[in-house]
C-alpha cells in the first residue's frame, strides 16, 4: 500500500513505513547517456519518454526507528528496487517483474539471502516458486512527491561531486549482452545508493554523464592503472576541447580483466599542476570498479573508492570505526551487513580536505585567474590505492 510519500510493508503483522523524499539531484540538467558508433565517435541518446529526470529515485528513512544509520534508497522507475536499513541490518528490495518484488536480508556474502517479509495475503505467481523467495504485491509509487518545503543547504554548507560514469566494452558485451537500454537505469539506481552514503558528509553526488563503450575501449587494459588514467584524461580533454574536464571524478565500470586478484576496485588520484602559480590542487580522480550488476555490492565498492579521492584513508582496525564495519575499513567480514557509514576520523579528514579545496579555489581566482591552464604529467598522478 502506498500513500503520499510513503511505502508501507507488512512484516509478520507489523507495519514498516518508509518515509521517502525524491532525489532531485541525482543527475545534472545536462545529463546524457552516450554510446559509440563506427569510428568510436559518441552519440548522445536521450528520449523524452525515457528521461532520467523523471521522479523515480528516492531517499528516506524508516519511520519506526529513525536512528543515525537507518535509511532508505529506492528506485521506482520500473518495479520496486532498492535498499533500506533497520537496526544496523541492511535489507534488499528486488523486483521480480513490474508488479512483484521480494525483500530479504543482505550481507556481503552473496550466498546469504534470508527472506524476512511474508504475509498470508501475499500471492506467489506461477513460475516463480523455484526462486525460493516470498513474493510481495507491489502497489508501485507513481504518486510520490518530494517532501513539502524542502530546503537546500547553502553552497557554503554543502559540497557537490559531479561524476562521469563509463561502462567499458566488456560490461556492454558480457554483463548486458549488448542491451544498451538496460545500462542507464541500473547505473543510476546504483549511484542513487552511493549518493545516500555521502549525505552524512554533506556531499551531493551528481551523475553528469554516462558513456558506454559499445565499439571499442578508449584505453588499453594492458596499461597500468596510472597510465590508463592519464590516457583517459587526455582523451576526454580532446573531446571537450578544454583543459578543464567538467567532472570531479571518473568511474570506470569494468570486468575482472582490469583488476588484480582480490581487488574489486582501484583509485588513481591525479593532481593538476598550475605551472604559473606553482600551486597543486587535486581535482581529478579515476575509480576502476569491478562491475557485477549487484546494486548493493557495486554501490558499496564505488562509495569506498570515491572516498580515496576525497582524502579518506583505510581504517586499519575496527577500533577506528564508531559502529563497525565502516565504509573505509580495509577488510570486511563476509557474514557482516554491508558497511553503511564513515568513521568520525574519515569525516574529519573530509572536512579538512574540503576546507583546503575551497581555500585553493579562492586563492587561485583572487590572485591569478590566468593560472587555469592545467597541465598533466605522469609524475602528477599519485600511486593507485587498491582495495
Amino acid at each position: 500500500m502506498a500513500s503520499g510519500n510513503q511505502k508501507i510493508f507488512d512484516h509478520v503483522g507489523n507495519r514498516i513505513i518508509l518515509d521517502l523524499e525524491r532525489n532531485d539531484h541525482l543527475v545534472s540538467q545536462q545529463f546524457r547517456h552516450s554510446y559509440q558508433v563506427p569510428g568510436a565517435n559518441l552519440i548522445d541518446e536521450f528520449r523524452d519518454d525515457d528521461s532520467p529526470h523523471i521522479p523515480c529515485y528516492y531517499h528516506g528513512q524508516v519511520r519506526q526507528n529513525r536512528q543515525l544509520h537507518d535509511y532508505v534508497a529506492i528506485s521506482a522507475c520500473k518495479g520496486l528496487e532498492g535498499t533500506f536499513q533497520l537496526d544496523r541490518q541492511r535489507y534488499e528490495i528486488e523486483p521480480l517483474d513490474d508488479l512483484i518484488h521480494v525483500v530479504y536480508k543482505a550481507s556481503i556474502n552473496d550466498e546469504i539471502k534470508e527472506e524476512i517479509f511474508s504475509s498470508k495475503l501475499d500471492s506467489i505467481p506461477n513460475g516463480l516458486m523455484d526462486r525460493r523467495k516470498i513474493a510481495l504485491k507491489n502497489d508501485m509509487i507513481p504518486a510520490l512527491n518530494p517532501l513539502a518545503n524542502k530546503k537546500l543547504l547553502s553552497q557554503a554548507e554543502k559540497s557537490q561531486l559531479e561524476v562521469l560514469v563509463i561502462s567499458d566494452l566488456d560490461v556492454y558485451k558480457n554483463q548486458y549482452r549488448r542491451k544498451f537500454g538496460k545500462i542507464r537505469p541500473e547505473v543510476l539506481s546504483t549511484m542513487n545508493r552511493v549518493a545516500l552514503e555521502y549525505k552524512p558528509l554533506n556531499l551531493v553526488v551528481i551523475v553528469g554523464k554516462i558513456i558506454s563503450w559499445t565499439k571499442k575501449d578508449w584505453i588499453s587494459k594492458k596499461d597500468s592503472f596510472k597510465l590508463q588514467s592519464i590516457k583517459l584524461n587526455r582523451r576526454l580533454r580532446r573531446k571537450y576541447k578544454t583543459t578543464d574536464i567538467p567532472f570531479d571524478a571518473i568511474i570506470v565500470l569494468s570486468t575482472t580483466a582490469r583488476f588484480q586478484a582480490n581487488s574489486p576496485g582501484s583509485s588513481v588520484a591525479g593532481k593538476s599542476l598550475f605551472k604559473i602559480c606553482g600551486f597543486p590542487y587535486s581535482i581529478r580522480a579515476v575509480e576502476y570498479i569491478e562491475f557485477k550488476r549487484n546494486p548493493l555490492e557495486d554501490a558499496f565498492i564505488i562509495t569506498h573508492e570515491l572516498g580515496h579521492s576525497l582524502n579518506l584513508t583505510h581504517q586499519l582496525s575496527t577500533r577506528e570505526c564508531d559502529h563497525p564495519p565502516c565504509i573505509m575499513a580495509s577488510r570486511y567480514d563476509p557474514n557482516e551487513p554491508y558497511p553503511t557509514h564513515f568513521s568520525k576520523a574519515n569525516q574529519r579528514n573530509f572536512i579538512q580536505y574540503n576546507i583546503k579545496s575551497m581555500i585553493s579555489i579562492h586563492f587561485l581566482h583572487e590572485q591569478c585567474p590566468q593560472c587555469f591552464c592545467l597541465r598533466y604529467s605522469y609524475k602528477s598522478y599519485e600511486k593507485p590505492s587498491k582495495g
